[in-house]
């Protein structure tokens, strides 16, 4: 993750909302693709990703754990403490580009706000745990699913 955001300092730096960028974490063995015109910056030891109006938020933490139950478990719970009304279903098996992964979908509130939620756990490469967390304002997901689909579809193992 340090590799990461070093990554991310250096590219803020130069401008992150031109183009489309990839974004290659060697800790984790992990890429991803950051649409073009949504920003991003590290947080703590995490990577925030924002579109443009700031309708759509993803999350991005590597965690040295790769047992999936528990990291969906402590995502979870880091929900609870920043939204309401929480709703999550049971989850379902996925392969994310190779990558054996957890999937679940759910509902809450963030403020006033109804908002979509998307937690995807995911075994990296280099055995580590991929928190990928979405977060969405459910009025205006329509006007981003494509972006948001291929953002998805982006995170993968690094090439060698």
């Amino acid at each position: 993750m340090r590799n990461l955001l070093a990554i991310l300092a250096a590219s803020i730096a130069l401008s992150s909302t031109a183009a489309a960028e990839t974004i290659d974490d060697q800790s984790s063995r992990v890429t991803l693709e950051v649409p073009a015109g949504w920003t991003h910056r590290p947080v703590n030891s995490a990577l925030s990703i924002d579109e443009p109006a700031k309708e759509v938020n993803f999350t991005i933490v590597v965690v040295d754990a790769a047992d999936l139950k528990q990291a969906a478990a402590n995502a979870a719970g880091m929900l609870k403490k920043i939204t309401s009304k929480l709703k999550l279903d049971r989850g379902k098996k996925l392969d994310l580009n190779g990558m054996a992964a957890m999937g679940f979908k759910g509902t809450a509130m963030l403020g006033p706000k109804p908002i979509k939620i998307a937690l995807i756990v995911a075994v990296t490469p280099a055995n580590k745990g991929l928190l990928v967390i979405g977060l969405a304002d459910a009025a205006r997901f329509k006007n981003h699913k494509k972006q948001v689909d291929a953002f998805l579809a982006s995170i993968a193992p690094l090439r060698k």
